[in-house]
């Protein structure tokens, strides 16, 4: 084959190549094209970096003349295309690979190759808008060259997992692996896309339909190609998903395994939340220790905390109220409420549509009503309320019992702040902000934290807390040392409610001012935290009973990143440092013992049947069907 470049081409290349070499002339080019033309000291600028980069001793001279020749389309030979290379390349998915996270089997140490790899096309969801195609690229390994007889059968290794039969397996070095992010099925997601998201949801709440909307108007309005719309539903799994196994990682897992199916991910994350609700709150509970103490005067980090409620954050739940839990915190069981969402037109959920029928009566006349009213509110007011009675601040917090059984959400939440803003704990309330719910919040906070809780704390309402701690613990309230660390703690009314406060004991025992337990401490964290999640209840009023708790417990999880000043990547070894608490979640606790009892009751004519049961609770499911549950602790 005869040569296409000339014998002056050749020359012209030659007498350059005399004086650079061709990375240096790759670095020129390149460098130039980033630099303004108008600039006057572009010249000297490249020349200089050419000199500390490459050690070399060229003079600007030699570079202008090589920028000046190379830089007019018409001269010949030229080094670099005059096309736009990633415009043509733009809507080929194989110009776009992810690439597996490694090349070695883990089970039989393979070092894997091409013949091993298999691809599969997707759509990639990009910062700027653009959905371009893509080819995912995974190996698989048989462990044909491995001649031990207990390996398990074959594995995939994709960019950020290992596949094993059903399961996936996450580690940190997977999770953070490449550009893009691939949790299987048909989409893919830039990595800055994610961290973008999440890092704008700390600041300003974003729904997930809104980002969607948001990046298709991107798209358009910089002419970008979609080569496909962005897909809410497929956006928000990935995101969730992702975010769900980092947060895992990030509070002390070094292998994090859930189901291949995503329509299980859901469940199993659900499942899950005890154990991470539980890191989460000893991680918090000890920032001061395992992170290091909060840049605030007087070194007053993790000084005290302010537990309150927060009623804007109301998702719809069933109204069937007469969920009991017995504690082992409490003498006697506990009324939770039921915390699952209503089925469509319907009040109640699948496990309570026998309920709704039974409380369905029929309606009376309005003579009739306005009597019950009254006799009522007579009633009302000859009653002594022995639970809220200890002092007469007008301050408690329990409804009353025919608004809750009418309410078809939920009551919010509690949620525990330290002084330096800091959430250390919070637990959804489904019928009201009572002080027993309340007790059973701090007792499980005070086991997990292994008693680095402050011995300081502010509560709008802690007279009666107070009060009833001191009367009721080795009676109503379990002697135990998380019960006597409680009952020595000290509270205070924080000092934004404290005006409402008029009774001689309250004035006597809980003033803010009266101490100098509370100077420079901020007493009102919690509201300041609710002041910032109130924005949010749009979002979470939306959510489901599957994925509420555990997105608040991911937003509350990157707040006190941003607030600590940690990354997300960061791993923190206290998975066999966290006690164990069987009631750290209420719904959790009490649907292990509805479903013990559905078993029992299936034949029967309980609302509860082991069918229904089966179908949404994961602890029914059998050791073997759920084998990520035991890898992944």
């Amino acid at each position: 084959m005869s040569s296409r470049t000339s014998e002056f081409d050749m020359q012209v290349l030659i007498n350059f190549y005399r004086l650079f070499h061709p990375s240096e002339i790759s670095f020129i080019l390149d460098l130039n094209v980033r630099l303004s033309k108008l600039d006057p000291t572009r010249i000297n600028f490249i020349t200089e970096n050419l000199r500390q980069i490459f050690n070399t001793q060229h003079n600007e001279s030699d570079v202008r003349a090589l920028i000046s020749f190379f830089s007019n389309p018409h001269n010949t030979p030229q080094i670099k295309p005059t096309f736009n290379l990633d415009s043509i390349l733009l809507s080929h998915a194989q110009a776009h690979p992810i690439e597996p996270f490694t090349e070695q089997c883990p089970l039989c140490n393979c070092t894997l190759n091409s013949d091993h790899v298999y691809k599969k096309n997707v759509f990639i969801y990009k910062n700027n808008g653009q959905v371009i195609k893509g080819v995912v690229h995974y190996l698989q390994c048989d462990h044909s060259n491995n001649h031990k007889k207990n390996v398990n059968g074959p594995i995939r290794i994709y960019p950020n997992y290992i596949q094993e039969k059903n399961i996936r397996n996450y580690t940190s070095l997977s999770i953070q692996h490449g550009l893009y992010i691939y949790l299987g099925g048909d989409y893919a997601c830039e990595r800055e896309l994610v961290e973008r998201y999440t890092s704008d949801l700390v600041s300003t709440p974003h729904s997930w339909q809104k980002q969607a909307d948001s990046l298709n108007n991107l798209a358009f309005s910089t002419a970008r190609s979609q080569a496909t719309p962005f897909n809410m539903r497929r956006f928000s799994q990935l995101v969730f998903t992702y975010k769900i196994i980092e947060m895992d990682l990030c509070l002390g897992s070094t292998n994090v395994a859930t189901p291949k199916d995503i329509d299980e991910f859901d469940l199993w994350a659900w499942s899950e939340y005890p154990r991470l609700l539980s890191r989460f709150i000893y991680l918090w509970s000890n920032h001061r220790t395992l992170i290091g103490a909060c840049n605030i005067p007087g070194d007053k980090c993790s000084a005290c905390f302010t537990i309150d409620g927060h009623q804007k954050a109301r998702r719809r739940v069933c109204r069937s109220k007469q969920v009991n839990f017995k504690s082992s915190d409490f003498s006697e069981p506990l009324v939770i409420g039921c915390w699952r969402t209503p089925i469509r037109n319907s009040l109640y959920c699948e496990l309570h549509q026998n309920d709704e029928k039974l409380t369905k009566a029929p309606r009376t006349n309005q003579k009739h009503t306005h009597a019950m009213k009254l006799r009522n509110s007579r009633q009302w007011q000859q009653q002594k309320n022995i639970f809220f009675g200890a002092t007469n601040c007008s301050t408690t917090k329990a409804r009353s019992e025919s608004y809750i059984n009418k309410c078809s959400r939920s009551f919010g939440l509690l949620a525990m702040v330290t002084n330096c803003r800091v959430i250390i704990s919070f637990s959804e309330i489904f019928r009201s902000e009572t002080l027993r719910e309340i007790i059973q919040l701090l007792i499980n906070t005070i086991r997990i934290s292994d008693n680095a809780l402050p011995k300081i704390a502010c509560y709008d309402d802690g007279c009666h807390l107070v009060r009833f701690v001191q009367r009721h613990v080795g009676k109503l309230i379990t002697d135990t040392p998380a019960s006597n660390t409680l009952k020595n703690t000290k509270f205070y009314i924080d000092k934004a409610h404290w005006k409402n406060h008029v009774g001689t004991w309250c004035k006597e025992n809980m003033s803010p001012y009266a101490t100098s337990d509370l100077n420079m401490i901020n007493t009102q964290s919690a509201e300041q935290l609710f002041s910032w999640l109130k924005r949010y209840a749009p979002i979470i009023s939306s959510l489901g009973w599957l994925k509420a708790p555990l997105y608040l417990l991911v937003l509350f999880h990157y707040k006190n990143l941003w607030t600590c000043k940690v990354r997300p990547t960061r791993h923190f070894d206290i998975a066999n440092m966290v006690p164990d608490s069987a009631t750290i979640s209420l719904p959790h606790a009490a649907n292990t013992l509805r479903t013990t009892s559905a078993v029992s009751s299936s034949n029967s004519d309980g609302y509860l049947s082991q069918a229904a049961t089966t179908k949404h609770d994961p602890s029914s499911h059998t050791v073997n069907e759920n084998k990520w549950a035991q890898m992944s602790k």
